[in-house]
C-alpha cells in the first residue's frame, strides 16, 4: 500500500506474528521513506502478551533483534474482568504461580455446562467440523437446514495442462481463502466470518466485517438481479454491530503459477463457517462474554493455549472444563502442571553450531537458486534438517 504521509503503525497480538513480518515491514518503510533508521524513522507501538500464542510459523519477535530497540511498557490492569479474585488467579495461571486454592477453584469448574449449545474450545479443526456438523444437525429442529456448496466456475484450459495440478490449485486456493466445501445452516445458530470483506447493513451502510467475527444467523432472504432471484442472501446478528447484516457470496479469482499467473476459475462461496466450536488460536483477542467449555488440556509444552482458552472469560464461573472423549479433566489440575518452570531460550546463533565438534559437515552438490523439492532430494550428500 502507499505509506506516504505514514506516521505511526500499531500491531496488536504481537506473539503471534513471525519475526520475518516485522522485518520485511521495516524493509518496506526504509525503502518508501528513503530512510535507513529502523522502520524508516516511522513510529512503531506492539502490543501483547508474549505469555500467550507463539507464531504458527516463523520465529518469534520476543527476544529478536528487530524489537531490542522498543522501549518496554508493563500494562498491568486487567480490563477484561473486574472481580478482583478472578483477576489475581488468572494472572498467577501466566506467571505459572498457582496454589492448592486455584487448584480447589478450578477443580469446582470441571463439570458440563447445562447449556451444551455454548461455544466450546477444541484443538484440531476436524474435531471442531464434526462437532458442529452434528450440532447444527441435532438441534434446532423445528427449522430446515440451509446447505449451500460451493460453486466452481472454470476458465478455458487448455488439454495440456496438467488436470491434477488444476484440481491442487483449486483446493489450495480454497483454504487458503478459508471456504468450506458445504455451508449448512440453521436460524439462529452460531457463526464465524472467516474472511475480511465488506458486506452491507439493513440500515443501507457498507460495514467492514473482519475475520473472526462472531455472530448468529437472523435469516435467509433472496438476492435479486432485474426482478430475477439470482441468489440467497444470509442475514446475520454480529456481535458488536447495530444493524442486521446481508452477508453474500464472495468471488475469489485463481490463478494459475509463474511469470505470467492466468485467471485459472472463480470460487463462489459465502465466508461463514459454524461456530459451535472454535480453535484457542482464533479466540485470542477475543472477549467471550457468555459461557463456554475448554474442551482438552495441551501438553505442558503447549501451556500458552490454556493461558488463552482460560482467560478470555469476563468471569471464571462462565468457564467449564468438559471432554468429549470423557478424560477426567481432574488428572491436569495439579501445580506440576500448572507450575512448570518456561525453558529458557537457547540464543546461540548458527555460528556456534557449526563451530562445535559434534557438527558433521558434508558437502553438498550446488543448487539452482530456485530449486524446488525434487531438486533437493535428488541430490547426493545432502543433509535435510
Amino acid at each position: 500500500g502507499n505509506t506516504y504521509g505514514l506516521k505511526l503503525i500499531i500491531i496488536d497480538e504481537i506473539s503471534m506474528l513471525p519475526a520475518h513480518i516485522l522485518k520485511l515491514i521495516d524493509a518496506i518503510l526504509k525503502r518508501d521513506k528513503s530512510n535507513d533508521n529502523l522502520f524508516g524513522n516511522v513510529d512503531i507501538i506492539l502490543s501483547g502478551d508474549y505469555e500467550q500464542l507463539r507464531p504458527v510459523v516463523g520465529e518469534s519477535t520476543e527476544d529478536h533483534e528487530i524489537t531490542r530497540n522498543f522501549k518496554r511498557f508493563d500494562l498491568i490492569e486487567q480490563k477484561r474482568t473486574d472481580n478482583m479474585e478472578d483477576q489475581k488467579l488468572l494472572n498467577r495461571v501466566r506467571k505459572r504461580e498457582i496454589t492448592n486454592e486455584d487448584i480447589c477453584r478450578l477443580k469446582k469448574r470441571c463439570i458440563d455446562p447445562l447449556d451444551d449449545l455454548c461455544l466450546r474450545i477444541l484443538k484440531r479443526n476436524p474435531d471442531i467440523n464434526d462437532h458442529n456438523n452434528t450440532t447444527v444437525k441435532e438441534k434446532y429442529m423445528p427449522w430446515k437446514t440451509k446447505t449451500y456448496s460451493f460453486d466452481l466456475i472454470e476458465e478455458k484450459i487448455d488439454e495440456s495442462d496438467d488436470l491434477d495440478q488444476f484440481k491442487l490449485t483449486i483446493s489450495n486456493a480454497k483454504d487458503d481463502a478459508n471456504l468450506l466445501d458445504t455451508l449448512k445452516i440453521k436460524e439462529g445458530c452460531p457463526v464465524i466470518c472467516r474472511k475480511n470483506c465488506k458486506q452491507m447493513g439493513l440500515d443501507g451502510l457498507e460495514y467492514d466485517i473482519f475475520n473472526g467475527k462472531l455472530g448468529n444467523v437472523y435469516g435467509v432472504t433472496k438476492q435479486y438481479e432485474n426482478g430475477k432471484a439470482v441468489d440467497d442472501v444470509i442475514l446475520v446478528k454480529f456481535n458488536d454491530i447495530k444493524s442486521i447484516i446481508c452477508v453474500k457470496r464472495l468471488t475469489i479469482e485463481v490463478h494459475s503459477g509463474g511469470d505470467n499467473p492466468n485467471i485459472i476459475a472463480k470460487l463462489n462461496q459465502f465466508p461463514l463457517h459454524l461456530c459451535y466450536a472454535i480453535t484457542c488460536w482464533k479466540v485470542q483477542g477475543m472477549t467471550i462474554k457468555d459461557k463456554y467449555v475448554i474442551g482438552y488440556f495441551p501438553s505442558v509444552e503447549e501451556f500458552r493455549q490454556l493461558y488463552v482458552m482460560l482467560t478470555r472469560c469476563e468471569k471464571l464461573d462462565n468457564v467449564y472444563f468438559s471432554f468429549k472423549d470423557h478424560t477426567n479433566p481432574y488428572a491436569f489440575m495439579t501445580l506440576d502442571y500448572f507450575n512448570h518452570k518456561r525453558k529458557k531460550k537457547d540464543k546461540r546463533n548458527i555460528l556456534d553450531y557449526m563451530t562445535s565438534s559434534n557438527v558433521v559437515r558434508i558437502e553438498h552438490t550446488p543448487l539452482p537458486s530456485r530449486a524446488n523439492f525434487e531438486d533437493i532430494i535428488s541430490c547426493k550428500d545432502i543433509l535435510l534438517f
